[in-house]
């Protein structure tokens, strides 16, 4: 079975820990790690990558524990797993904070996370965990919702505080918030102000299903990011008041440009 399409994963998904570890019958999963793991020798083994060895790519609620036992019982070993690409999928948000905790924030390229329904809160819990790999080229947050059309106040100041954590990203080129309700909010995601620390424009921006008002579209069309703009998804989206002529021609014309009908 080849790679999965879309974002790559953590690099032992799919591997069969016995033949990765030695895990077997009167073999704990402590002493598969130590046979693992060869005497020590003046170029002995740091780190284990087995990125593209993967047959199923997503870490979910059926892969987690394999994960989390993996990742604990390498801490403090020679032995490190290292993986440049996440992508979980359902997992509880306890269990995707604890994972994130676990993982070297310098190894890593793109972050694909998608949950049932994270409200504004769970958004800025997980949020901060993810800033800390700010490396990070492509970051997907899908089906994150919070009710627009009767804000609170503790939902506004959930939503400055992811902002403000993603304004901690410098590497970012590709954003993607599918299924997120950013009716009305799309100036603040965009503005300046957040995506300040980038070190060049957004190339990649999919924004299918947000609930985008024509407000969000015409911040768009004037944002920085709409002239280098390769990819720009809206598909989903109510854009029958929108004119084609009030999106620039970069923007319309982007390679992959989609929207409802």
């Amino acid at each position: 079975m080849g790679l999965p399409e879309g974002p790559f994963s953590l690099g032992v998904q799919g591997v069969d820990p016995k033949k990765v570890l030695g895990w077997g019958p009167g073999v704990s999963k402590s002493s598969a790690w130590e046979q693992a793991i060869p005497a020590p020798r003046k170029h002995a083994l740091r780190v284990l990558d087995m990125t593209g060895l993967l047959d199923d790519g997503v870490v979910n609620r059926a892969s987690y524990a394999f994960f989390d036992e993996a990742l604990r019982s390498s801490l403090g070993s020679p032995l490190q797993l290292c993986c440049q690409d996440l992508w979980a999928e359902d997992l509880p948000m306890c269990n995707t904070v604890a994972l994130l905790q676990l993982l070297d924030a310098g190894c890593f390229c793109c972050v694909d996370l998608r949950f049932n329904n994270l409200g504004l809160h769970g958004l800025s819990v997980i949020i901060p965990h993810v800033a800390r790999f700010q490396p990070l080229a492509s970051l997907r947050l899908h089906y994150v919702h919070g009710d627009s059309r009767q804000p609170s106040v503790d939902g506004e100041d959930n939503f400055s505080y992811f902002l403000a954590q993603m304004g901690l990203f410098t590497c970012l080129r590709e954003l993607s918030m599918g299924s997120s309700l950013l009716s009305g909010r799309l100036d603040q995601l965009l503005r300046s102000s957040c995506l300040c620390t980038l070190q060049s424009p957004l190339e990649s921006l999919e924004l299918a299903f947000c609930a985008l008002v024509p407000e969000d579209l015409q911040f768009l069309a004037q944002s920085s990011h709409a002239a280098h703009l390769k990819k720009l998804d809206l598909s989903g989206n109510d854009l029958s008041g929108i004119q084609a002529d009030t999106l620039p021609g970069s923007v319309a014309g982007s390679r992959g440009y989609t929207a409802a009908s």
